[in-house]
């Protein structure tokens, strides 16, 4: 029987924890091969409470000056005693069955980075924005027997990994050294490639996140702006990383010369799209909508087109800071 560590990094989200470790309380695979390491990176909540809390796993908790999530994931590998890894974030929640199915896709195939199935998590009372929109985050379904996923799905919050192997990929790297580790999944998922590993996600370990991210537009716009701000570190570091990353295939700067004349028209559409001008127009037609008319086949594409207006920003902003 596989012994199984799971690593969850916290900061300031002690009652959101405590939702996420009742969930993995709950797991079928048995409690006596399971521990759950909590790095807490110098929460100021009362976060260390949880060390107090009765599991029917091993909790064992702790505690680092704030260095972000890549340092707090790193820690608690070094500090695990299982051989196989789990890393979970604070705000999600699993199934009864999420440990059970990553631990079977290990044993059916080698030398993989799992993932589970993520569902589309809705919280009480959900704006239009994040019933929309957390249909589009969910995964593709794996299916009951899974499926092999391309590396760029890679995501830190929902993983399992070999510790040998995790530690021979490197662990968990601070793409932009800015301590949220921006695009650290991926980094790392290209890392694991690099090394010769697939990509596994389980139909059997599912799994919700509760992504405060897409509570309404305006947050979700503000982050994917930051995300593609933080992408130009990500490309410096591995530049072959961006063709395979479609989000900016139409919004980088035009290449004259290289770009083919229909990416050319689009980056000129995705360029006006983006400007102050085109997305208040655009944020003020969903304002009305979403009061009035709430429809997901008119605000679909109206979110999309103004969230990778935000993107476009971002990128052009990251340029700016980091250099082409």
């Amino acid at each position: 029987m596989t012994l199984v560590s799971i690593i969850i990094p916290t900061y300031n989200r002690y009652k959101q924890l405590l939702t996420c470790l009742d969930t993995l309380a709950q797991q079928t695979y048995p409690t006596d091969h399971v521990e759950v390491i909590v790095v807490d990176d110098g929460s100021t909540d009362g976060t260390e409470a949880i060390a107090e809390e009765a599991f029917p796993f091993t909790l064992r908790y702790i505690r680092q000056p704030n260095q972000g999530s890549a340092a707090a994931r790193n820690a608690g590998a070094q500090n695990a005693k299982g051989t196989l890894l789990i890393f979970l974030d604070d705000d999600m929640l699993v199934e009864p069955n999420y440990v059970r199915g990553l631990v079977e896709e290990h044993h059916r195939h080698p030398h993989i980075i799992g993932m589970g199935t993520l569902r589309p998590y809705l919280p009480p009372n959900p704006s239009p924005f994040t019933r929309i929109y957390a249909h589009l985050a969910a995964s593709n379904d794996a299916g009951p027997d899974g499926a092999f996923v391309h590396f760029t799905e890679c995501v830190t919050n929902n993983l399992s990994v070999e510790r040998e192997d995790f530690l021979e990929i490197g662990m968990m790297q601070d793409v932009a050294g800015d301590g949220p580790t921006w695009w650290g999944d991926v980094d790392f998922g290209y890392r694991a490639t690099r090394h010769g590993f697939r990509f596994r996600r389980s139909g059997k370990a599912i799994c919700y996140h509760r992504d405060h991210g897409i509570r309404d537009l305006a947050t979700a716009s503000a982050r994917a702006r930051k995300a593609a701000r933080m992408a130009v570190a990500l490309f410096h570091k591995y530049p072959e990383v961006q063709a395979h990353l479609p989000m900016f295939h139409d919004k980088t700067p035009i290449a004259w010369g290289q770009d083919p004349p229909r990416l050319i028209v689009r980056k000129l559409a995705r360029h006006v799209a983006s400007s102050r001008p085109a997305l208040w127009g655009m944020e003020q037609i969903v304002s009305v909508l979403e009061h009035c008319y709430p429809s997901p086949a008119l605000l679909r594409p109206l979110y999309r087109w103004i969230i990778g207006g935000y993107i476009c920003q971002g990128y052009r902003e990251g340029l700016r800071e980091y250099g082409k």
